[in-house]
C-alpha cells in the first residue's frame, strides 16, 4: 500500500512539473465533461442509451447554459450524490425555458414543447371541456356535429373576429384571443395544435441550438399569453349578460347573412364581412 501511494506521489508531482501535463490536469478538474466521450450531436438517431442522462445534460448544459454547469460541475467536486445532480441540472436548464423539461432523458428529443390547442374532432372532447359548450353551441358545433359543420362554424369564426376586431379595448382583444384559440387560427403552433395533432404532423422538435431555444421560447411566451387571453375572453361572455346576448345576436346575424349567400350566386365571405361592419357592440374596457 505504501508503495502505491509512492507512486501516486510521484506521478502527481510530475504532472505538476511539466506545464502542459499541468495544465491537462486543471481541465480535467474545471471542464470535466470536456474530456468525457459523447454523441456528436443531440437527435434521437444519435442518442445511446448507454450514455448517462447527467452526461447529457453537462454537455448541454456547458455549450448552451455555462452557468448551470459551473455549479454542477462543483457538485461533482463536492462528491453530491446523483439525485442531487440530477435535480440540480433539471432546475437549471428549465430556468432557460419557457416550456419545461419534465426529466434530463428528454433532452436528447430537443427543445421541449407543449400544444394548448383544443380538437373538436376528439371523441371526449365535450366532457373534457364542459365550459366552452355553450359558446360552441352557439357556432353549431355540438357532439354529433360533422366535419362540415366544423369548417362552417370556423368560416363563421374568422368573420366574427374581423368584426371584433374593430373594437377598442381589452375586453374585445380578449375576445379576438378566444376566437383565435378555439379555431385554430392564432398562427402560433403552440395554440393551435393539440398534442395528438402535432406529433402525428411528423414536425420535430428543435436541436439544441441558442438560437432555436431562442426561438421556440418566443413562441411560447406568445402562446401562453394569447392562451390567458382566451380564457379572459371566456371569462367575460360568462359573467358579462349584455356583451353575451350581444355576441349571440351578431352571430346570429351572420348566421343568417351566411344562409342567405348560400342562396344568392355571387355573395362572397367579403360580402359577409362587409355585413359585421353594421354590428353593433358595447362599450367595454
Amino acid at each position: 500500500m505504501n508503495t502505491l501511494l509512492a507512486a501516486q506521489a510521484l506521478l502527481g508531482k510530475a504532472l505538476l512539473a511539466d506545464p502542459r501535463l499541468a495544465l491537462a490536469q486543471a481541465a480535467a478538474w474545471l471542464d470535466p465533461s470536456n474530456i468525457l466521450t459523447h454523441p456528436s450531436d443531440s437527435s434521437d438517431e444519435a442518442f445511446d442509451e448507454a450514455v448517462n442522462e447527467i452526461t447529457w445534460a453537462l454537455h448541454l448544459c456547458r455549450k448552451l447554459f455555462p452557468e448551470v454547469y459551473a455549479g454542477a460541475s462543483q457538485l461533482v467536486w463536492q462528491g453530491a450524490n446523483e439525485q442531487t445532480i440530477d435535480n440540480f441540472l433539471l432546475d437549471g436548464i428549465n430556468a432557460h425555458l419557457v416550456m419545461k423539461l419534465d426529466a434530463l432523458e428528454e433532452i436528447p428529443g430537443g427543445v421541449p414543447v407543449e400544444m394548448l390547442g383544443v380538437s373538436f374532432y376528439e371523441d371526449d372532447f365535450f366532457e373534457n371541456y364542459p365550459q366552452l359548450v355553450a359558446i360552441l353551441t352557439d357556432f353549431g358545433i355540438q357532439p354529433d356535429c360533422t366535419e362540415t359543420d366544423i369548417w362552417r362554424a370556423g368560416e363563421l369564426a374568422n368573420t366574427l373576429y374581423a368584426s371584433v376586431e374593430r373594437q377598442s379595448g381589452t375586453t374585445y382583444h380578449h375576445l379576438c384571443s378566444l376566437l383565435s384559440w378555439l379555431f385554430a387560427s392564432s398562427g402560433n403552433t403552440c395554440l393551435d395544435m393539440t398534442t395528438e395533432e402535432f406529433w402525428e404532423s411528423g414536425i420535430a422538435l428543435l436541436e439544441w441550438h441558442a438560437e432555436n431555444v431562442e426561438a421556440m421560447n418566443a413562441m411560447a411566451t406568445e402562446a401562453m399569453s394569447i392562451f390567458d387571453e382566451a380564457q379572459a375572453g371566456l371569462q367575460v361572455l360568462q359573467t358579462d349578460s349584455e356583451l353575451r346576448q350581444v355576441f349571440q345576436h351578431n352571430l346570429h346575424k351572420l348566421l343568417n347573412a351566411s344562409a342567405q349567400s348560400g342562396r344568392k350566386k355571387g355573395t362572397s365571405s367579403n360580402d359577409r364581412t362587409r355585413h359585421t361592419q353594421r354590428f353593433q357592440w358595447p362599450e367595454r374596457p
